[in-house]
């Protein structure tokens, strides 16, 4: 197993990063957040940046709601 920390100021563009990471390589990959909400706004992003990248990976959103 990898595990990859990114870290950095904020608005430095790690989400980003991350999630073209995430799209382009495929595989499996846990993103945490610590609200409900950012989960949604991330799960959206992914879904955007995956079209945009002409993508379908496999998306799932897991939380306690």
């Amino acid at each position: 197993m990898i595990i990859t920390n990114y870290a950095g100021a904020p608005g430095a563009g790690k989400s980003q990063a991350m999630m073209t990471e995430i799209v382009r390589s495929g595989g499996h990959w846990i993103m945490a957040c610590p609200r409900i909400d950012l989960i949604r706004e991330r799960m959206a992003d992914l879904r955007k940046l995956s079209a945009e990248m002409e993508r379908e990976p496999t998306l799932i959103e897991v939380h306690g709601q």
